[in-house]
């Protein structure tokens, strides 16, 4: 497992096979992701509101902001920068995209059409039909 700085020299990414699997410590409000995500890697960061997806961001795991008890339950914005939606897998949100209030996600001008067409039940039912995907 290798530690890299995250966003700042009090936080630091476990990394493993190329993806973000964790967190040292999560103290931050804001991160900025540039690399594949585990799933489960943020599970229970309370303190994160703001997450950006950088363009090297090609899939993020399996609830990896929280499940159905524990999520990220601070988190109100998610930006991705590529037009095109990485892989995302089910539930990436836990229960946050749901109970959040004003929980949006951003996207590039032009790819709405793209984040809304991504297969996967809990991202068409909570975002989706919530209207909740917005451009930049």
């Amino acid at each position: 497992m290798i530690l890299r700085p995250l966003t700042s020299a009090r936080d630091y990414a476990a990394i493993e096979n190329g993806y973000i699997v964790g967190i040292g410590t999560c103290t931050d409000t804001e991160l900025i992701l540039n690399m594949p995500i585990a799933e489960g890697a943020f599970i229970g960061c309370d303190t994160i509101t703001k997450v950006t997806f950088g363009l090297g961001v090609t899939s993020i795991g399996y609830q990896a902001f929280g499940n159905s008890g524990t999520g990220c339950n601070s988190l109100t914005e998610v930006v991705f920068l590529s037009p095109v939606p990485p892989e995302i897998g089910s539930d990436v949100f836990g229960s946050t995209w749901n109970h959040a209030a004003g929980f949006t996600v951003y996207v590039p001008q032009g790819s709405v059409d793209a984040y809304e067409a991504v297969e996967d039940t809990y991202w068409q039912q909570y975002l989706v039909a919530a209207g909740k995907i917005k451009e930049m």
